[in-house]
């Protein structure tokens, strides 16, 4: 993702994850930290612990399997009374998350998005039946997320969103 945003024009990137060494992961949060660096992409493995302070966005390419972690990444942004924004790209085949989605939302005084209705009816029924199994190959849409993603790089480029 890094070099697909710096393909387009954003160059204020770092990324972490896994597969970097601990060395180039703290560089990267660092320069997060300090603003030198004004998007930071990661892994899970900026999920928790990370105590970053302004962070104004937070965007959720792949949504979290559980709502424990969607908390906790969503988290980073709006600390301390400040207003932050948080976009989660979610797909068909996250629906199975969306009742937990729907009751944090609520609970956050935070709308429920019309298009999450449709994913709650889809997990109620999956719920009520075990004719089900083959969900994911019925519904699955990569070019519509792909789609989404791209509209996401644009905004960025273009400095929608506080960027």
């Amino acid at each position: 993702m890094k070099r697909d945003l710096e393909r387009n024009r954003i160059k204020d990137v770092e990324c972490i994850h896994g597969d970097k060494s601990q060395d180039m992961r703290d560089y990267a949060i660092n320069t997060f930290k300090s603003g030198k660096t004004r998007i930071l992409v990661a892994t899970d493995v900026a999920a928790r612990g990370l105590d970053v302070k302004n962070v104004v966005m937070v965007i959720n390419y792949d949504m979290p399997k559980n709502i424990e972690d969607y908390v906790h990444r969503i988290g980073r942004t709006g600390r301390a009374g400040q207003q932050g924004y948080a976009h989660s790209f979610f797909t068909e085949d996250d629906y199975m998350i969306a009742p937990k989605l729907a009751k944090a939302l609520k609970k956050a005084g935070q709308p429920i998005p019309e298009v999450l209705e449709k994913f709650l009816n889809m997990a109620e029924k999956n719920k009520q039946s075990q004719s089900f199994g083959n969900f994911r190959q019925r519904y699955r849409n990569k070019d519509e997320r792909d789609r989404l993603k791209q509209e996401t790089y644009t905004e960025l480029k273009s400095g929608a969103g506080g960027y």
